[in-house]
């Protein structure tokens, strides 16, 4: 994963070096994608913009990178389900993603709670033949 920017500058990002445009930087998915990759720290989602929190290839990102949190990761998926519409295509994927992840977890509320979604979708999709 490339986004352009120099090792330094997310370095100088992670140890908290002063960065003149450190607020447009934390609204680059890219750059963010990273930061995150190279610390592994789940902690830096927080400091990513609303914006790049509803961006599909860095929710995807984040969830395959922490795939064995499934607290952190099913809550990064509804985030991104509650603010991005409904009939979206990445939704409906990462609805059908989530319920593959979670599989093995079906003794846990949040499998079901995919689950649930995953039909509603296959019933709005069986309602539009």
């Amino acid at each position: 994963m490339d986004s352009g920017y120099s090792r330094k500058l997310i370095w100088d990002y992670i140890n908290g070096y002063y960065i003149e445009n450190v607020d447009e930087l934390e609204n680059d998915y890219k750059f963010m994608m990273d930061v995150i990759n190279i610390t592994r720290d789940k902690n830096m989602y927080n400091l990513c913009s609303e914006e790049i929190k509803s961006n599909y290839e860095f929710v995807m990102f984040m969830i395959d990178l922490f795939k064995d949190d499934i607290d952190f990761i099913c809550e990064i998926a509804s985030q991104y389900i509650n603010v991005v519409e409904e009939n979206s295509i990445y939704v409906k994927d990462l609805i059908f993603t989530m319920c593959d992840m979670l599989e093995e977890y079906k003794d846990n509320e949040k499998y079901w709670i995919f689950f649930v979604k995953r039909k509603s979708q296959l019933y709005r999709i069986l309602m539009m033949v």
